[in-house]
């Protein structure tokens, strides 16, 4: 698949986020903004998004519902990454100069070069369905790989849950891709 650079600046999302950017920036400041665009559609805007970005989230307004996507920018060593989706072909040129990292399906990267910000909750059917969507194209059975994921997503240390939290949350998750 390969992308274009979208015109204008990103959308501001009204709702649960579509895709949630966080930017890393010098003075070890993390803000969050919510943005009404896919990912890999945000990714493919280039470095010229840091401006163009609607204004970053307040602690209010933290933690956002779970987006399908994410994108993470680290200024001063100029590295991004994003999650929620597969490496599009065309999308790194607009990154020349800078680390580019593609984690999948893996938010629990965002999160923890977020530094442990509660950027968004784990809502399971919610995010299961968004998941699933895009999930069952490519796996016959997704329950095994949505146990693997929720249980990686589940046990990062910002959410603190305990392992019986974690396997109840786990529990769910095979219930949903079973019913789905």
């Amino acid at each position: 698949m390969s992308w274009a650079s979208p015109s204008g600046p990103p959308p501001a999302a009204d709702g649960p986020p579509l895709c949630l950017v966080t930017v890393g920036h010098s003075d070890d400041r993390v803000t969050a903004h919510a943005v009404d665009w896919e990912p890999l559609e945000v990714f493919s805007y280039g470095p010229d998004l840091v401006p163009a970005l609607p204004a970053a989230l307040t602690a209010d307004d933290l933690p956002a519902p779970i987006p399908r996507g994410g994108v993470h920018l680290e200024l001063p060593a100029r590295t991004v990454g994003v999650w929620g989706g597969d490496a599009p072909d065309g999308t790194t040129a607009q990154w020349s100069g800078w680390s580019v990292r593609f984690w999948t399906d893996d938010c629990t990267e965002q999160l923890r070069r977020a530094s442990g910000t509660p950027l968004f909750v784990p809502q399971v059917d919610w995010a299961y369905e968004a998941m699933r969507q895009s999930l069952t194209a490519r796996h016959d059975d997704p329950a095994p790989f949505l146990h693997e994921w929720y249980g990686a997503y589940f046990r990062a240390p910002v959410w603190d849950l305990s392992p019986s939290q974690v396997e109840a949350a786990l529990t769910a998750v095979a219930t949903a891709a079973r019913s789905g």
